[in-house]
């Protein structure tokens, strides 16, 4: 019999490093409910990371390659390989804040048993670069105005998620066709618009490594834009209704703004706009 309760999947392209950090945080992981697997699957393969991996000696650690570039293709790999009926996908530049954060997404999978999905935020490492302190500021804001109805949401991070299996194959998964730029927010409007419920919490945050130089923040932007065009085109929409309901809770939040982060909307908001224009 399976006894395997959380699939934990790492999706990563030659950054071994971050995900033998990563595995060897998770391994530290204070789980009481039974099993839990981490599957690591690079686009390419990997000598060093399988490497890295082999030296922490665990059977809980499982490595593959898909031979394709694309996180999506990667993220669906690991669902095949994996045998819970939770999986949680976390990015490799992430690590969980304590020791009892796999233990506290599996309590909140079963507190909430109708619940598709749900998710937790990102925090940064005390001497991250201005550029990331920008770019986080950016998707913190835009996950947590998704929260619509408390613990409700409409977005989620990619690198701190987690769906029961069943809701995720009714899905078909992530669309592979996303190279990058909306790769799970496709994901997520789709089960909005199924009748799936996305949920946020507070307390299962991740610290987020995030190295990126302005360009980096430009190329975000743009692939971001030009996602959503993408999305608009084909009408993968969040849902009218909780898109009023977010505007209503919107209005009641707090929107005063450090001078640095004032600028830094428009400057996202510039190149988001032109990813939007670009013409395939």
């Amino acid at each position: 019999m399976n006894q395997t309760k959380l699939s934990v999947i790492v999706p990563t392209h030659r950054r071994a490093n971050a995900v033998y950090r990563l595995a060897k945080s998770l391994l530290q992981q204070n789980f009481s409910h039974g099993k839990f697997e981490i599957i690591i699957v690079s686009n390419l393969e990997d000598k060093d990371l399988e490497s890295q991996l082999s030296s922490l000696d665990s059977q809980s650690l499982k490595y593959f390659f898909s031979g394709h570039i694309g996180v999506n293709i990667a993220r669906n790999l690991g669902r095949q390989k994996a045998q819970a009926d939770i999986l949680v996908y976390l990015d490799d530049d992430c690590e969980p804040v304590d020791e009892n954060y796999l233990s506290q997404v599996y309590e909140y999978h079963k507190r909430y048993p109708k619940t598709a999905a749900l998710g937790g935020p990102y925090i940064l490492p005390k001497r991250a670069s201005w550029v990331a302190q920008a770019y986080h500021f950016i998707a913190d804001q835009w996950l947590r105005k998704g929260v619509y109805n408390p613990p409700q949401a409409a977005h989620l991070f990619g690198g701190n998620v987690s769906y029961k299996v069943k809701d995720f194959d009714a899905m078909n998964g992530f669309d592979e066709s996303i190279i990058f730029g909306g790769a799970e927010t496709d994901l997520h409007i789709r089960m909005l618009q199924a009748g799936y419920k996305l949920l946020f919490f507070d307390d299962i945050p991740v610290v987020h490594h995030l190295e990126l130089d302005f360009f980096d923040f430009i190329r975000k932007a743009q692939m971001q834009g030009r996602a959503y065009e993408k999305r608009s085109q084909q009408d993968i929409l969040i849902p009218k209704e909780i898109q009023e309901q977010i505007k209503k809770r919107s209005a009641s939040l707090p929107k005063k703004h450090s001078l640095f982060h004032q600028a830094v909307f428009p400057a996202y908001d510039y190149f988001f706009n032109k990813g939007r224009s670009v013409k395939k």
